[in-house]
């Protein structure tokens, strides 16, 4: 086995040679017997993803509730980044011998691989929910999906009423934020502050899902928004006649 990365999490008693050996024989069945690849394999806990490219054999470990069709792209993002960052390493008939070349590129992989359990646990919370479904999931940005979503929660939760009752809006919004799996956004009186190190959701700050979504909402309740930058942190506020003030800091 060349190497191995897994979630900070994520802990693994199982002999990882063995199961590495296992897996390279059991796709060596596959293709000899049965003259085919296998792509994935379903067990009652795990699911296994198998890749084969120039002779290795790369498998990403999923839990079973997982839809493997949700990781594809990105399991085939990281086995591209693998080879565009080792070209120069021939493996057809070699043994690497030094395997921590490889320690920078686990790094990345692990990076990758927080961000994509990120947004498969939100994906989860949001097809419970009915709020999306499974296309929608895999087809649109983070960003656009936090408007889909903000739009059919307002139609779910019928906050127009919430209005009429003179109920408190952001106590309604707080609460669908942890919902959401917002433990990363604080609310002071009528400040959001959002903290991208923690959150660890959007692969970049321009497709924010949590700020199309809180903007979405607010602009809903005629919250007027006024939008400032400076260098890498982004000051986003509303006022209304009901709240004085409502801004959003986003740390990036």
């Amino acid at each position: 086995m060349l190497f191995q990365v897994q979630l900070p999490h994520h802990k693994s008693d199982s002999d990882s040679f063995l199961r590495s050996s296992l897996i390279s024989a059991l796709y060596s069945f596959v293709s000899q017997v049965e003259e085919d690849t296998i792509n994935a394999l379903q067990m009652a806990k795990v699911t296994f993803m198998f890749r084969k490219q120039n002779d290795l054999i790369f498998m990403l470990a999923l839990d079973s509730t997982i839809n493997p069709v949700w990781c594809e792209a990105d399991f085939e993002y990281l086995i591209q980044e693998f080879f565009r960052t080792f070209p120069e390493v021939q493996w057809q008939g070699e043994v690497v011998l030094n395997l921590r070349i490889f320690d920078t590129f686990k790094e990345e992989v692990k990076k990758h691989l927080v961000r994509l359990n990120r947004r498969l646990e939100l994906g989860i919370v949001l097809l419970n929910e009915r709020l999306i479904t499974d296309d929608e999931f895999l087809a649109k940005d983070l960003e656009v999906l936090g408007m889909v979503v903000a739009q059919r929660l307002l139609q779910s939760y019928q906050l127009r009423e919430a209005i009429h009752q003179r109920r408190d809006i952001l106590a309604i919004i707080d609460t669908i934020l942890d919902s959401l799996n917002g433990s990363h956004i604080e609310r002071q009186a009528t400040q959001y502050i959002l903290d991208c190190d923690v959150c660890l959701l959007c692969p970049s700050s321009s497709d924010c899902f949590f700020e199309t979504f809180l903007d979405t909402l607010l602009t809903y309740f005629n919250f007027k928004q006024i939008i400032s930058q400076y260098e890498k942190k982004r000051t986003l506020k509303w006022s209304s006649s009901s709240h004085n003030e409502l801004k959003s800091v986003i740390k990036v």
